[in-house]
């Protein structure tokens, strides 16, 4: 039986999320292979671990022009980057570990961090496996990219591949997601479990898998007062505990039946009963929206990653981003409304080339190919 390592990194859900997802298609690919996902931080170092992703959400939450600082600074991602030494150092220690503790036959990566340091461990001999790098954006990070990764697995050919050889790029149509929102979902019972009054138009409103944007979010939420509509919205938060309890008390001062979630299982039954998202681009939320056919208004975008994302879906005409989130109330009406040929537009754009399970199951089967090659 052929062992897969997944390594992955927690920074928000994204790559955590994106790790799950190719996990479980290549289990139904080829149930000859034995899959484990791991931070390997979470063993050796977890209070890094913990730092690494605090500042993460901090940055993002708090102070997002300094993280697109980080993210777009060519000096930070430079080999002559004693942070990048140090980071480098840190994770590839428990890659090493992760990998004598599980002897797997394949490595593959979900975030530049864990791509770098393999591929350092790979350049010194310490390692000798086949490695891939599964990118969970709409780009790819220098950091990640160096000539010991066998195979870059892109979810579009529009990604800027500077550094990259030819023969190692595989494009996979978009951004894995996990294989239960292919299932089919009995609408007519979610909606009597989540509540969905008849013949109201049902909006989902996304924070990010730790609540992501809490100011953009509140902003948002207050601009349904005074709208009168047969609308519904759900809204989940994440983790974020403080954020649902100021959004459960919005909530009560909006004419418009509004559900707070926390943190969820179940998003694609959720999605099933949705008619449109409203979400920050981050990939894993995109990438799950528009398995499930799901037009999609983008709210503010964290400077750096998501913001490719946005070009993308932009350019693909499967969502609006309005220039303000007080727009989003009107702009949601307008879409139900006067300017359905537009989401019907969107809707056809999004079923033509996103609401598929091919995604997930063309970066499997990239992996059990070179597993057993």
């Amino acid at each position: 039986m052929k062992k897969i390592l997944i390594l992955t990194v927690l920074a928000g859900m994204g790559h955590i999320r994106a790790a799950e997802a190719i996990a479980k298609a290549i289990k139904e690919v080829n149930a000859n292979m034995e899959v484990k996902i791991c931070d390997p931080m979470a063993t050796t170092s977890p209070k890094l671990q913990q730092f690494f992703n605090q500042a993460y959400l901090f940055l993002g939450n708090y102070i997002p022009p300094l993280w697109g600082f980080f993210y777009n600074s060519r000096i930070l991602s430079s080999n002559y980057n004693p942070f990048k030494w140090d980071v480098r150092r840190r994770y590839g220690r428990s890659i090493k570990l992760a990998i004598e503790q599980f002897n797997p036959d394949l490595l593959v990566s979900t975030h530049p961090f864990i791509a770098d340091a393999a591929g350092e461990l790979q350049k010194k001999g310490i390692i000798n496996l086949p490695l891939i790098s599964v990118v969970t954006d709409y780009h790819i990070h220098p950091w990640g990219i160096n000539k010991y990764i066998d195979l870059f697995i892109l979810p579009s050919a529009e990604v800027q591949i500077k550094g990259i050889p030819e023969g190692k790029i595989r494009i996979s149509g978009g951004l894995a997601t996990d294989p239960k929102f292919f299932k089919p979902q009995d609408k007519n019972s979610l909606c009597k479990t989540f509540g969905i009054a008849k013949d109201h138009k049902v909006v989902l409103i996304l924070c990010g898998g730790f609540g992501m944007g809490m100011g953009g979010v509140i902003k948002l939420l207050q601009s349904f007062r005074g709208i009168d509509f047969p609308l519904q919205l759900l809204v989940v938060v994440g983790k974020n505990e403080e954020l649902k309890a100021k959004l459960t008390q919005i909530a009560k001062q909006i004419k418009i039946k509004t559900t707070i979630f926390g943190f969820v299982e179940n998003m694609e039954e959720l999605m099933s009963v949705c008619d449109l998202v409203v979400t920050k681009p981050g990939g894993t939320s995109i990438s799950e929206a528009l398995t499930k056919g799901l037009p999609i208004i983008l709210t503010e975008s964290v400077p750096g990653q998501e913001d490719w994302n946005v070009q993308i879906l932009l350019k693909e005409g499967v969502a609006i981003q309005p220039e303000h989130l007080a727009e989003i109330p009107s702009l949601i009406i307008k879409l139900f409304t006067s300017q359905k040929d537009t989401l019907q537009e969107m809707q056809r754009r999004i079923n033509e080339k996103f609401a598929n399970d091919r995604v997930v199951y063309n970066v499997a089967n990239e992996i059990t190919s070179i597993a057993f090659h």
